[in-house]
C-alpha cells in the first residue's frame, strides 16, 4: 500500500497509476469504525488491486465531519493500514 498521499477518490486512478479506494464511511451518521472493520475493507480491496498500487482513502471528503470524529476515523485508517502492511 502506498503511503504517499491520498488519490482523487473511490476507485479512481491518480497520475502515478495507483488506485484510491474508500475504506472509511463518511456519512454524517456513521460511527467511527473499529480497526478490524477497516482491515477487512482493505483486504477486500487487495483482492482487486496490487498492494503497491493501492491508495487508501476515505469514501469522500471530511469537510462536514466534526474535527474529533474526522481525526478518529483517520486514526483508525492508519492503524488498519499498519496492521495489513505487517501481514503482507
Amino acid at each position: 500500500m502506498r503511503g504517499n498521499g491520498v488519490g482523487p477518490g473511490n476507485g479512481s486512478a491518480d497520475r502515478t497509476g495507483g488506485t484510491a479506494v474508500g475504506v472509511i464511511d463518511l456519512a454524517d451518521d456513521s460511527p467511527v469504525e473499529d480497526v478490524e472493520t477497516v482491515v477487512q475493507r482493505i483486504r477486500n480491496a487487495l483482492k482487486f488491486v496490487d498492494p503497491e498500487r493501492l491508495i487508501l482513502a476515505p469514501d469522500c471528503g471530511m469537510k462536514y465531519l466534526p474535527r474529533s470524529k474526522a481525526f478518529a476515523k483517520l486514526s483508525v485508517l492508519a492503524q488498519a493500514a499498519q496492521k495489513v502492511r505487517a501481514d503482507l
